[in-house]
């Protein structure tokens, strides 16, 4: 008797278990804000930042955000349309973007 109700109970365990993984619920977020929290972290990883400028003769390379790019090329919505000195500028569906290498910040050396 006591073996068929401990069966019982870890089937229903069990089948509680896959339908939670079968709606493709997270078991381990946290109950409140964790979808909005997380909407909110990707946001902010897919920023486009630009890394560097590469010029080699008559050609002129830049790495935004990891991928190396030339003027015309794609990166998420964004296009590249002019390559400066220090910055670059994108064009998107509803606005343009200048992305600059250098941080307006400036740091003193002591």
């Amino acid at each position: 008797m006591f073996s068929k109700q401990i069966t019982t109970a870890l089937l229903l365990m069990l089948v509680s278990v896959k339908s939670t993984f079968a709606n493709g619920l997270d078991p381990t977020r946290p109950l409140v804000g964790g979808a909005t929290n997380q909407s909110k972290a990707v946001a902010v990883n897919k920023q486009l930042v630009l890394q560097s400028i590469i010029s080699q003769k008559n050609q002129t390379k830049v790495i935004i955000s990891g991928k190396l790019m030339t003027t015309g090329d794609r990166i998420g919505q964004y296009q590249l349309i002019k390559i400066n000195d220090n910055s670059v500028t994108m064009a998107g569906p509803t606005e343009q973007l200048t992305l600059t290498i250098f941080s307006d910040v400036v740091a003193e050396s002591k």
